[in-house]
């Protein structure tokens, strides 16, 4: 996901018969679980990226990992780091009310965000459906933080400085 910036039309195939969906030509073809095992790697690399930044920028105080984990967590991050497919059904599930209240809280909050977001898209652009309203939220959108665990940063953190 990375920086986005724009695509020219030219580069854009509409898959036939798959609603909302789109694809850049000449791209590789790859397996639904592979495209979102890449955003999840690039998730974490946009993370470490952060935690750099934020050590680096840390002036004459000293943090621990815990602390900068803790800052990178909350930081605005690039993207939403999940594929349309995935997205698009979470977002259906949580209109109907059919995520169970034990799904991870953190998840909870970016599907809630996200749905804020293409509702929003739909009212400005007067969009009807959610598929298309989150296609550019996906394509164009940054996300208010990493939809991560403090503890799952600090252990990214922690596997980079073992290296």
């Amino acid at each position: 996901m990375g920086k986005l910036g724009f695509i020219k039309i030219s580069d854009v195939v509409i898959l036939p018969g798959w609603r909302g969906k789109f694809a850049m030509k000449n791209s590789k073809i790859t397996t639904k679980k592979s495209r979102m095992f890449e955003a999840m790697k690039t998730r974490d690399r946009d993370f470490l990226k952060v935690c750099r930044r934020i050590r680096e920028n840390q002036g004459g105080a000293r943090l621990t990992m815990r602390q900068v984990a803790g800052k990178a967590v909350k930081t605005e991050a690039p993207g939403y780091y999940v594929t349309f497919d995935y997205a698009y059904r979470m977002l259906r599930l949580l209109r109907n009310g059919r995520i169970s209240p034990d799904y991870n809280r953190i998840k909870i909050q970016q599907w809630e965000e996200l749905r804020v977001k293409v509702d929003k898209v739909r009212k400005s652009y007067g969009i009807r459906d959610d598929a298309t309203a989150l296609g550019l939220v996906l394509a164009g959108g940054r996300a208010s933080r990493f939809f991560i665990s403090q503890a799952y940063g600090l252990r990214l953190l922690k596997n980079l400085n073992s290296k």
